[in-house]
């Protein structure tokens, strides 16, 4: 693997400038599992990046892996922030998701080493779990805002199910209420005011000035470079995707590139930029596409007039049309192919 994510490197290292990467997100679940790997991973990045230009280094991890080792090797190299999957804190909807359940005073000894290092800490949260109680959740949850740990930023993603998944084949035994999932979000919004926390994005809620800065270049369609099996890039209008199987990134036979088109960059931007709850920059839209986006998107604002909002140079969503964001989505990418041609 080492050897392999060596090669991907330098071939992006040979090809294009790294010296201008703002943000690094080590991510995949858990990457500090192996600290002899993260270690290597590391002096490598180091030899090709100057990391000099870095603002945000991101890694991710569970809470069971982090100790005082750990820290002091993420501060070695400049980690700036760390995101831990939580997921619930119930052991009941964890064992049913097949997760592994951390009591929580070993996630609270896990803040307080990252908070003594200033260490800026997310952690991660999957609305809709089998068995959850957001009542309960949310109250262990205000526990650990009320603590002085550096938590400053939260992320709640909804259960998705892949179709081939255990439970996308015995949807019959998953039984997800709707009704509750809104409860949470209302009850969650609720509660991360009262910390200061904002909801900056579908699913992200940050202290001031600490929205993710990885993420947020990827929702203003800025472009990427991805390492590792799966993972993915965009790089003008080039859009690279390794394969997932390991066995194929060892072959050295994984990338699959694909050249946008104006419209494909078009729509994919539309798609980003209108998860943030700021919405999307009518003057940097036109100034990249040649397109007043007032203009492409008539019929569709016309139609959510209700949902849509326009001003100081931006158009984007109220939270009631945040909510139904895809079928929204629908409807312009319907209306930008009767438009455009290309």
């Amino acid at each position: 693997y080492f050897y392999s994510f060596k090669n991907e490197l330098n071939y992006f290292k040979d090809n294009y400038d790294l010296n201008n990467i703002k943000t690094i997100y080590i991510g995949g679940g858990n990457p500090l599992i192996d600290l002899y790997l993260f270690e290597q991973i590391n002096k490598l990045l180091y030899s090709s990046i100057t990391l000099m230009s870095i603002i945000e280094y991101t890694v991710e991890s569970n809470t069971l892996n982090i100790n005082n080792d750990i820290v002091k090797k993420i501060i070695q190299f400049k980690v700036n922030r760390v995101s831990i999957g939580i997921q619930s804190f119930l052991k009941k909807s964890l064992i049913y998701a097949n997760r592994v359940y951390v009591d929580l005073n070993k996630i609270k000894n896990v803040l307080e080493l990252l908070s003594k290092e200033n260490i800026d800490i997310n952690l991660d949260f999957i609305i809709g779990l089998p068995f959850s109680d957001y009542k309960k959740e949310l109250k262990i949850l205000e526990k650990l805002l009320k603590e002085n740990f550096n938590i400053t930023h939260l992320s709640f993603y909804e259960l998705t199910i892949s179709e081939e998944s255990y439970w996308g084949k015995n949807k019959n035994l998953l039984k997800i209420n709707e009704q509750t999932i809104l409860n949470y979000e209302k009850a969650l919004k609720e509660l991360l005011e009262k910390y200061d926390f904002n909801k900056y994005e579908i699913s992200n809620y940050s202290k001031k000035g600490k929205e993710c800065k990885h993420n947020l270049g990827y929702w203003y369609y800025n472009d990427f470079i991805g390492l590792g099996p799966s993972a993915t890039g965009k790089i003008g209008n080039i859009k690279i995707e390794n394969k997932p199987d390991i066995y194929e990134y060892f072959k050295n036979n994984y990338k699959i590139v694909t050249k946008l088109t104006q419209k494909d960059s078009l729509k994919e931007a539309i798609l980003m930029n209108l998860r943030l709850i700021e919405g999307i920059n009518i003057k940097k839209f036109y100034n990249k596409f040649g397109f007043n986006i007032l203009d492409l998107i008539k019929e569709s604002i016309r139609k959510y007039d209700i949902f849509f909002i326009i001003q100081n140079d931006y158009i984007y969503l109220k939270e009631e049309g945040v909510d139904i964001l895809n079928k929204i989505l629908i409807d312009i990418f319907l209306e930008i192919d009767n438009k455009i041609d290309f």
